[in-house]
């Protein structure tokens, strides 16, 4: 037994000596510098990518840790980077500074003091007076989108009674966009000295929605009115016609904005007609859950877990649709029964077999409860028209 533990012991100091260069190239020794502001760094590993350019997309992993190596963020976890535009200042100090040292493939270590962190403030696991150690890796940097000035004497600006200024550069041949329609538009937002704060360009996928609903900022609901499918056009949008005194962002309080937009479609969408319920029994479940089975449908209900394919019409108890599967000509699929949808939705789904229809009375509190949702204001009751098209698997 002895001459086992000798042996054992042999083999294990041999692996790690083998191992023990390896361990020192993933982690050698590294001289640690320091900027005038105090930040500490050390250069782990050198890339030969890009560096970035205000304006660029970033994309890094990074894990943040106290000095006794308490975690407190590690975007490693989940495998889920960070991307953001370069220049924005959207981290602790020391970070955005570090951020800017860096290129494409580096691995840097950033111990940052309190100054350059989060101060005399205590931010979760994070004491007041706390220095920080981020160790960061600069996966990717993409250009970004730039404003394209366009020439002087393309630019007419026209000025509406709530504020708007809009400029049509390129005019387009299709149809006059009207409120109700759904628009489908490409976007670059910015604003001051052309820093920009999003764009539907860059992530390669225009946006759509349906005017009217107000899930767009107030200016660009009514400047898409003004335009046709085609047209390239420039908002100036006042800030009470945008995100006001909050901000929202990267984009400070009470700040205009500007959009460049590019129309590429508009629809006019059916409006679905409210289930005629009159005369039907309103039946109630333990829940409050209210149902009228409008039309009875055959077979199976559905098993918690099984994806359904539906349509349905949202309603206000005051008869304003806020949603409809109908509207976007595109039918819904959902698991049904785990939780996916609000309460009432889900109770309500398991009581319904194919081609069954029902109109549910959910109220607020297995609907969206004591939140604003969009346009639904909080502790609202909602009422949803349910067509069960097929139950898939």
């Amino acid at each position: 037994m002895h001459r086992i533990n000798v042996i054992c012991s042999i083999y294990c100091f041999i692996t790690i000596f083998l191992l023990l260069p390896a361990c020192k190239t993933l982690r050698s020794p590294a001289i640690i510098e320091e900027t005038e502001s105090g930040l500490k760094y050390s250069v782990i590993k050198k890339g030969d990518g890009a560096k970035p350019e205000e304006g660029d997309i970033i994309t890094f992993h990074f894990v943040g840790m106290l000095e006794d190596n308490t975690e407190i963020e590690n975007t490693r976890r989940q495998n889920r980077p960070v991307s953001v535009r370069f220049g924005t200042n959207q981290f602790i100090e020391g970070l955005n500074e570090g951020l800017a040292m860096m290129q494409g493939g580096d691995i840097y270590r950033f111990v940052i003091p309190p100054e350059l962190a989060y101060g005399e403030k205590q931010v979760g696991k994070v004491e007041p007076g706390s220095t920080l150690i981020y160790e960061v890796e600069l996966l990717d940097v993409k250009p970004g989108i730039k404003v394209i000035e366009p020439k002087k004497e393309t630019v007419k600006k026209t000025k509406t009674p709530s504020g708007l200024e809009y400029s049509i550069f390129e005019k387009g041949k299709g149809a006059r966009i009207f409120e109700d329609m759904v628009v489908k538009f490409n976007y670059v937002g910015f604003f001051g000295d052309n820093v920009v704060f999003d764009s539907s360009v860059e992530r390669g996928k225009p946006l759509e929605a349906k005017l009217g609903d107000r899930t767009l900022i107030k200016g660009l609901e009514e400047g898409l009115t003004y335009l046709h499918v085609g047209d390239h056009a420039r908002f100036w949008i006042p800030s009470e016609l945008a995100y006001g005194n909050r901000g929202r962002g990267i984009i400070p309080p009470d700040t205009d904005l500007v959009f460049d937009i590019e129309v590429l479609e508009a629809k006019e969408v059916p409006k679905p007609t409210p289930f005629d319920v009159s005369g039907l029994d309103t039946l109630c479940t333990d829940s409050g859950l209210q149902y009228i089975i409008v039309k009875e449908g055959y077979g199976d209900k559905p098993e918690p877990g099984q994806v359904v394919k539906v349509h349905y019409s949202a309603y206000l108890p005051n008869g304003y649709m806020f949603d409809s599967s109908l509207q976007r000509s595109d039918e819904f699929r959902v698991i049904a029964g785990k939780g996916l949808m609000i309460k009432g939705w889900d109770e309500g789904i398991l009581l319904m077999n194919k081609g069954a229809k029902f109109r549910f009375i959910i109220p607020y509190y297995l609907a969206f409860g004591s939140r604003r949702f969009n346009n639904v204001p909080a502790y609202s009751t909602v009422i949803f028209d349910i067509e069960l098209i097929d139950i898939e698997y």
